[in-house]
């Protein structure tokens, strides 16, 4: 019976991912390693190493509770898991480190909870690399050989790893609508750029973590470009997260909200050179903001709703004329369900039915 039923659900995900992306992909692969499922591959290695060469393949990752360990990426593929923060952690598709090596141009990756992003190094370069929809603690690109060229990072939730880089062999890069769990300086989880040129920072949340009052919200710029970052919130957490620092080059902040809850006011200072335009304060007045002001790593995505009640400052605040955060533009998904991607739910079956009788399930499906 069991086994049956996963099988079932292993199917339907499958048959509606696979509607979605008909077309796209020259083949596509699904990868479960429940016991008892049926699907083309357990290991996710495995398949990823099946995956067509020259790219184009899509690999479902369905949920488990069981990680599917460490990966490298070698060939352009897509990623698609089931979700990064579904209450029930059943349903959540999870990885260990991911690792991206020569040949992984044209690589997507979506709905997953994994640990690290790194790269190995080599004398070439990854064209169009997309992380959307995760939740991860670090990442560290374009630090090495190896160069990264349209890069985009959207609707994900980067948590309180200590390692947060953009090395100076990465160009014209999109770093829009995520939520920062923790961007100070204590233990070094600051966020850094080596570069900044054809960098785009925009309508993200930046929130500091940690009780060490000296742990401030920190951002540095190591390169001889102005970094530029709009239309986002930087929040504080406790009663000394009361700075914004900017260290060591130029910074041009744009429309952009300070909000601490235990504190009147926050302020932008730092090592480095800051031009602010057009900056507002206060209380973002979220419909829930799911513990996002604890000074804690507790934020609970599943009641979240950053959606801005009537008198938020940052209502019609941004430079487009919109919102400030994430939410402007972008559908962000605060339990990492991939964007336009319907998903499925077994909410109740029979628990034992006699031989060749019919199979009761109650199906949920919900689009995204």
């Amino acid at each position: 019976m069991k086994t049956a039923l996963l099988s079932l659900k292993a199917f339907i995900i499958c048959f509606i991912f696979s509607t979605c992306y008909l077309g796209v992909a020259q083949t596509t692969y699904t990868v479960n390693n429940t016991p008892g499922t049926t699907a083309d591959y357990s290991n996710l290695q495995d398949a990823i190493n099946a995956a067509s060469a020259t790219g184009g393949d899509i690999i479902y990752v369905q949920q488990s509770p069981t990680s599917y360990g460490n990966i490298t990426i070698d060939r352009g593929i897509t990623l698609v898991g089931r979700s990064h923060s579904e209450p029930n952690s059943n349903y959540r598709t999870t990885l260990g480190n991911i690792t991206i090596a020569a040949g992984a141009s044209d690589t997507t990756i979506n709905g997953i909870i994994f640990s690290t992003l790194t790269t190995s190094a080599s004398s070439s370069t990854i064209n169009n690399l997309i992380l959307k929809e995760n939740i991860f603690n670090d990442y560290v690109i374009g630090n090495n050989s190896l160069n990264f060229n349209n890069v985009v990072f959207q609707g994900n939730v980067i948590s309180n790893g200590l390692n947060k880089r953009i090395g100076s062999n990465v160009s014209n890069m999109i770093i829009a609508n995520n939520i920062f769990l923790n961007t100070t300086d204590y233990q070094g989880s600051d966020l850094v750029f080596d570069k900044a040129a054809t960098i785009v920072v925009d309508k993200n949340i930046f929130r500091s973590y940690f009780t060490n009052n000296s742990a401030d919200i920190t951002i540095t710029n190591n390169s001889s470009s102005t970094l530029t970052i709009s239309n986002s919130m930087f929040i504080g957490t406790a009663s000394g997260h009361n700075i914004v620092e900017l260290n060591n080059g130029s910074f041009e902040i744009n429309n952009c909200l300070t909000y601490n809850p235990l504190n009147a006011t926050m302020s932008f200072a730092g090592t480095g050179t800051s031009f602010v335009n057009n900056a507002v304060s206060g209380n973002p007045n979220f419909t829930n903001d799911g513990g996002i002001y604890n000074n804690s790593s507790g934020f609970d995505r599943s009641i979240a709703d950053f959606t801005l009640l009537p008198g938020s400052p940052a209502i019609g605040a941004a430079s487009d004329g919109g919102d400030i955060g994430i939410l402007n533009g972008y559908n962000f998904s605060m339990l990492g369900q991939p964007v336009n991607t319907p998903y499925l739910q077994i909410e109740s079956f029979s628990s034992t039915v006699d031989k060749n009788q019919p199979l009761t399930v109650t199906i949920k499906a919900n689009a995204n």
